[in-house]
């Protein structure tokens, strides 16, 4: 059954009581029983000491729910045709506009945002083998799901856990584990399995085992009983879409007809000569190539629809049960998506804007509504976002990224008290004329510079050239300058990391 539009009440029903009349009478029955005493003794009335008044204890105040929504291959724009991820976390919360993916690569994000470190410290750089890699490294005993359960956290991952997992096995820390796998890969809407807990359940054609509608009820599920046995909760949502091939809802198949993708200055690029080789290898896009990735565009917005009322009908079920004021819902994306730009019919991987950034949006607790802010962040900050809020913090400099919590108030830092660059990367190439190089960067607020494994160098100058269009040489001083910041950063742990 699909899921309909919830409206959603954040109204609490007042909380409150009369004394007691018989608590004043109480309070005179110790001094009335001593005089009585003392008359019969003979010595008279003689003074009492007044009962002390025991200090109360404080009552600790309840560790808030997390519902983190993590989209697949999402780009940073599209966001803004969700109508209710809009209506009730955007305008109702705090926006993030430069978010970023430091790995932009589905597996070594995901890794990123369970440990919070940088991919160059948790070892995961390939989306083939990363679930059997991130299984033998032990890094899985460590995770955010992990530190929260041993916090009194009921946790769940419902959805895609990092690529090719194939339902042999439950990582640790997660209550509930409900991963779907496929025969064909990580990310089929239909024909399926569920891997919940020690039980597999397969899943046909049917409309109702559309994928995303499937995870939606289950997390739904498990925010009520969550609820019910008011234990707080981590709710760890991750649907396929919009993840190649796009398929949506049946419901949603004719959304957007006319939609297409943005026409960037830099969409289909004709001129890439100062562009690393494995640009100038990829050839224009031919007429029926961006008719692809139009269609793709279009089918992409559509699968995000059933995301959209997934968050909708969680929204309603905490407010329903009162607990929207003590629940963060936080929204993004594992990398971002190009679509056309610099002759990327479709991808990730590389370091240029659409690849990198990445949607952020927050509500919770005392987080303003309708904000947005311009502080670098990135999703290796996500996973040191979700032990703060829980009330954990590292002991020992285990953490690559920072909590975003002093960004999330009414009063954050000014941005250039905050960080001034992030370092990006991409490890283990795969092969091919058109692959991405690994490669390691800075992002500052208005440039980048990549060094690749090839030797080869890209500079762009955000503030003239958002676009990334120019690849702009730099002087022996600069060039030194830009390689110099990097070399210090590129193999960082903890507090070292910018």
């Amino acid at each position: 059954m699909p899921l309909a539009h919830f409206a959603v009440s954040t109204s609490r029903p007042a909380l409150g009581s009369a004394d007691s009349p018989w608590a004043s009478l109480w309070r005179f029955v110790p001094v009335a029983a001593a005089a009585i005493l003392a008359s019969r003794c003979g010595s008279g009335p003689q003074p009492v000491s007044p009962t002390p008044t025991p200090t109360p204890t404080p009552t600790p105040a309840p560790k808030p729910n997390i519902v983190l929504l993590l989209t697949d291959d999402d780009d940073a724009t599209s966001i803004t045709l969700m109508p209710h991820l809009q209506e009730l976390l955007v305008r109702r919360g705090l926006s993030f506009r430069n978010t970023f993916a430091c790995f932009p690569l589905c597996a070594p994000s995901r890794a990123s945002m369970l440990t919070a470190l940088h991919a160059h410290n948790h070892g995961i750089g390939y989306n083939a083998t990363a679930a059997a890699d991130f299984r033998a490294s032990g890094r899985e005993s460590s995770t955010v799901a992990v530190k929260l359960q041993q916090a009194g956290y009921r946790t769940a991952l419902i959805g895609k856990y990092v690529n090719q997992y194939e339902g042999d096995y439950v990582p640790p820390g997660w209550d509930l584990w409900a991963s779907d796998f496929s025969d064909v890969g990580s990310n089929a809407y239909y024909d399926y399995s569920i891997r919940e807990n020690n039980q597999v359940v397969s899943y046909g054609h049917a409309a109702s085992d559309y994928l995303t509608d499937v995870l939606a009820q289950r997390s739904l599920d498990f925010v009520r009983q969550s609820m019910q046995q008011r234990q707080p909760f981590l709710l760890w949502l991750a649907p396929s879409a919009p993840h190649v091939p796009a398929v949506p809802a049946t419901r949603h198949a004719n959304e957007f007809p006319s939609a297409t993708a943005p026409r960037t200055p830099s969409f289909n690029e004709l001129d890439v000569s100062d562009k690393p080789e494995y640009v100038r290898n990829m050839p224009l896009l031919e007429p029926s190539d961006i008719d692809d990735t139009d269609a793709l565009y279009r089918d992409r917005l559509r699968a995000m629809l059933a995301v959209d009322e997934a968050l909708a009908a969680l929204v309603d079920a905490v407010t329903q049960a009162g607990q929207l004021d003590n629940t963060w819902f936080i929204f993004t994306s594992d990398n971002g998506f190009m679509m056309g730009q610099h002759r990327f019919g479709r991808g990730k991987d590389a370091p240029y804007e659409a690849s990198l950034l990445v949607p952020l949006v927050v509500r919770g607790p005392n987080v303003p509504a309708n904000v947005t802010r311009d502080h670098m962040v990135t999703l290796v900050d996500l996973g040191a976002t979700l032990f703060a809020l829980a009330g954990q913090s590292p002991t020992d400099n285990s953490f690559d990224g920072r909590s975003l919590l002093p960004l999330l108030g009414a009063s954050p830092p000014a941005t250039t008290d905050w960080r001034s660059e992030v370092l990006i990367e991409h490890l283990m190439q795969s092969p091919g004329p058109t692959a991405v190089p690994d490669y390691a960067g800075l992002r500052t607020a208005t440039e980048v510079y990549v060094e690749y494994k090839t030797g080869e160098v890209e500079h762009y100058n955000l503030a003239k050239d958002p676009d990334e269009m120019v690849n702009t040489p730099l002087d022996a001083s600069a060039a030194s300058s830009w390689a110099g910041r990097l070399a210090a950063v590129r193999n960082c742990r903890g507090p070292a990391c910018p």
